[in-house]
Parts: structure tokens; sequence; C-alpha cells
């Protein structure tokens, strides 16, 4: 009988896998984000063996490093001040692209869930299919009810006793002129709810090196979800800091001395262009957060567009 039942179920699975190739990225994303919220609705969360995927993590590890290594990418631990901890961990570092997915869990060294936001081609290849072993909690950043689904995956994976590891960034940091994005309250959110603790971990990279400093463990024993956005201001805080220690690593540079082809060339590496998983400029600007009393200086200029020059306000186009 087990035999019998076998085959019918394998010729499912795979159907459904040539029908998924087939697909366009719309429609597995689509087909995805309607998966996950069957799931949620029949058990409240989209999370499931999160001890297995803690096995296949320690399989993968060395395969990462491996295919790190091979590729020509170095990592330079400029400072690590966590200490072992009886909590549960949610790893929070700075998003710069490239490899800097496979470098965190790297850094990490335990077991973790990793949040991935708009998976769009991994879902399809070989780098998704080893994600999903590991464990991952994808979500459709645009959507709100995924990032509920992904949200309550994620306090899940912690009560089960894993970790996880999200950029409470949201996307990719691509301005020439910010040291950080600001950041999302899901990852103090959750550390409240779970009494996690978070490790910051700020990252930089020049060319194939990466530069990273692990911050202290921060605990959320006591604290309020009514505080969030004041924890999540202080977690921001404690990652700049971070951040400003590995600057001091890396070789000065003046932005005079960049040309427009060279941040070009910087901005396409972060985003992956011409690899498995691509986004563009103008994607990336979109799933950054924007506190509600602050504007940034493509905002704030946006006037001049349609200024047109008199002798009132001419004064407007001085440089001094």
């Amino acid at each position: 009988m087990r035999l019998y039942l076998k085959k019918p179920y394998m010729n499912f699975k795979m159907r459904k896998f040539r029908v998924k190739k087939k697909m366009t990225m719309s429609e597995v994303d689509s087909w995805y984000r309607r998966r996950r919220l069957k799931e949620y609705g029949r058990k409240g969360h989209c999370v499931s063996c999160v001890r297995l995927h803690a096995f296949f993590h320690r399989l993968l590890l060395p395969l990462m490093i491996i295919d790190r290594k091979s590729n020509g990418y170095k990592v330079v631990i400029v400072k690590d001040l966590r200490t072992a901890a009886k909590r549960k961990i949610i790893y929070c570092p700075t998003h710069i692209g490239g490899m800097d997915i496979q470098i965190a869990a790297e850094l990490a060294k335990e077991p973790c869930f990793i949040m991935i936001g708009d998976p769009r081609e991994l879902y399809k290849s070989v780098a998704g299919t080893l994600l999903k072993l590991n464990g991952w909690i994808p979500l459709d950043t645009k959507d709100k009810m995924d990032r509920r689904i992904a949200a309550a995956s994620m306090e899940e994976v912690l009560k089960r006793g894993g970790n996880v590891l999200m950029f409470p960034e949201g996307t990719q940091n691509a301005n020439p002129s910010l040291l950080l994005n600001h950041l999302y309250m899901g990852a103090v959110k959750a550390a409240v709810a779970s009494q996690a603790e978070i490790v910051p971990i700020a990252m930089e990279r020049v060319g194939k090196t990466y530069y990273c400093a692990i911050g202290k463990n921060i605990s959320y024993a006591k604290k309020s979800a009514k505080d969030a956005v004041l924890l999540t201001t202080e977690l921001r805080d404690e990652i700049a800091t971070l951040k400003w220690s590995v600057l001091e690593q890396v070789p000065p540079c003046k932005r005079s001395e960049v040309s427009a082809e060279e941040f070009q060339k910087y901005v396409d590496e972060i985003l992956n262009v011409g690899a498995e998983y691509t986004m563009t400029l103008d994607e990336v600007r979109a799933g950054e957060f924007h506190p509600k009393d602050e504007v940034g200086p493509e905002e704030t200029y946006e006037f001049m567009k349609h200024l047109i020059p008199n002798s009132r306000n001419a004064f407007l186009m001085r440089r001094d």
C-alpha cells in the first residue's frame, strides 16, 4: 500500500514543479503568497521542522564558506562583542547586497531561519532551494497580510527555540550619503514578544572584501511593545556605531574622487545586476522605511524640477 501511494504523490510533486518552472515571476510570487495565506489560516504561521532545518544548516555552513572562498570573497571581522546567550537570538545585520545574506549566516554560526523579502528568482533557483533547506521565511514586502504572516512565522521559530536572521533595513542600502537606512520595527517587536536577544551586525564591502563588526547582545526582557519606536531607534544607533567602527578600517575615499561610473558599478553590485537574484534601484527605494516626520534629499529638492527661474527665485540657484 505504501508503494502504491508514494508513486502518485511523487508524480504530483513533479507535475507541480514543472508547472512552477513555466510560470512568470509574478505568477510564482502569487502562487507562494496564496500558499502561505492558506497555511497561516490553518495553523497561524508557516513554520515547521525547526530542528530538521538546524541540521541542514550545519551541513550547509561549511559549503557556504567554501563557496565564498572559491569566489575570492574575504571576511574581515573588526570586532566581535557578543556573548553566549541562553535565550533565542535575532541577528540583525546591515543590508549591503552581494553575498551579505550568505556571509551574515556565516557570522551567526548558529542555525537560524533567514527572513527574505521579495525572493523573486530565488523561488526557482538552486540558491533558493538551499535557503529553504536551511530554513527561510519569505515574504512579499508590499503585501500587508504577507508581512503579518512573516512576523507570526518569525515568532513561532523563536518560540520553538530557533534563531532568526533578518535585515531590519528591509532592503539594500544603495544611498550615497546614508550610513544605514531607517529600520522597520519587526525585529524589536519579535524580540519583545518572545523575550529574545538581538545581536546587531554592521557590514561594509570594498571590492570582494567584507568588513564586519558584531555588537553586544541586546536584551529585551521586561521591555514593552509600546516602546517599539524608541527601542528601534536605539537599535539603529547601536548598528550605526558599529558601522563607524567598520568604516575606520576601510581605506578612506573622498566623494570627489568617485566618478559617476564607479558609483553606478557599486550600486549594480549591491543590486546583483546580472546575477540570479536582481532588483532595480526603484524597487529598492520602494522597500525603504521612511518615518513620517522625515524626508530625504530627493524629496526636499523635488520642487527644483518644477521651478521656473526668474529674478525672484534666482537666489536658489547660487552654489554658495
